[in-house]
């Protein structure tokens, strides 16, 4: 009787240390199933010389198979190269150092044949076996990268909006300081408002309509001016010298030309020639003002600043006629992707 009691007591003991196992099981089975990690047990494989050369996975989660968009069922028994084309050699290597040294990492790169960045922990789980936890990452690596790219613009904007300054400075001309005081106040608010455009909604560009309206305003007294062409967006890089062209002819049309007289008339109007880079094709042309007598004797500071910013910054020409009816200029820009970068151009 004692001898079946003990027998008895076992059999007891096991059940119950095999029932909560199964429990226990159970409880990380479905934590293993529910968890929002994906979670990878794997096996380093070494070549023939005992160098690692692969891994191959012997268990994934569900959160592994969403976050990979890999079926299980495709995955589990087989190698990473099989599973993963053209898999970087950073996977392995990372992980052979954890299985070898025993200290885990903690990473985050791309797999570049998913298309995805992963945040990962990876650690030794036995010997020549190791388990990685990770999470996708993609959003915020792609947020990062867009936050890079706009701080780089932004340097670049405002290096070539000082440049801007600087030459304005240097180089503009007055009798009398009250006068000095004016023109460059009048450029500075120029490039101020190009600004303001680019910042706004306009991150790739700024229409070119509410540009020339944004430039116009501040010099018409009850002038006619006629804007008429096809919406074009500017590129962020040639938005400035255009509006700084547009600014000196402007004050030019209201000291000498059609903006000086109340019956002033100005018309400008563009189109698009197609090509590689298509190109802005604008004419600019005034009516009503004083009649002119041709050419003006000498070469101004608004001349100049045409010169540097179509010219010189954006690869385009320039073309000025002074009929007596009033100034006439032709202005051809590319718009392509491969304008200079302005400080690199010269601020004009």
């Amino acid at each position: 009787m004692q001898e079946v009691a003990e027998r008895t007591w076992d059999a007891v003991g096991r059940a119950r240390a095999e029932a909560a196992l199964r429990a226990s099981e159970a409880r990380w089975r479905g934590l293993f199933s529910r968890m929002q990690e994906g979670f990878a047990l794997c096996e380093l494989v070494r070549d023939a010389a005992g160098r690692p050369a692969d891994f191959r996975y012997l268990e994934v989660n569900a959160a592994w198979n969403r976050l990979t968009g890999l079926p299980a069922g495709q995955v589990i028994g087989r190698l990473a190269s099989e599973v993963i084309r053209d898999l970087e050699p950073f996977w392995i290597e990372t992980y052979a150092r954890v299985v070898e040294t025993g200290e885990p990492a903690h990473v985050e790169y791309r797999v570049a044949a998913l298309d995805r960045w992963f945040e990962v922990l990876a650690y030794r789980t036995e010997p020549g076996r190791f388990a990685a936890l990770f999470l996708d990452v993609t959003g915020r690596k792609r947020a990062e990268v867009r936050q890079a790219l706009l701080t780089r613009e932004v340097e670049h904007r405002a290096k070539n909006a000082l440049a801007v300054v600087q030459s304005v400075l240097r180089l503009t001309r007055a009798g009398d300081l009250p006068t000095y005081v004016r023109a460059v106040e009048g450029r500075v608010s120029a490039l101020a408002r190009a600004q303001t455009l680019l910042a706004g909604d306009h991150s790739e560009g700024a229409e070119l309509r509410t540009l020339l309206a944004g430039e116009l305003a501040p010099f018409l007294a009850g002038q006619r001016v006629e804007l008429d062409g096809p919406p074009v967006l500017l590129p962020a890089v040639a938005a400035q010298p255009v509006a700084m062209a547009v600014h000196e002819l402007a004050t030019n049309a209201v000291k000498h030309g059609a903006l000086s007289v109340p019956g002033g008339r100005l018309a400008v109007r563009w189109d698009l020639a197609e090509g590689r880079p298509a190109r802005l094709r604008l004419r600019w042309a005034e009516a009503g003002g004083p009649a002119l007598a041709g050419a003006p004797p000498r070469r101004g500071f608004g001349s100049r600043v045409l010169d540097g910013t179509v010219r010189g910054q954006l690869g385009g020409t320039v073309a000025l006629d002074w009929p007596a009816t009033g100034l006439v200029c032709r202005l051809d820009i590319p718009l392509g992707g491969d304008l200079p970068r302005p400080e690199a151009a010269g601020a004009g």
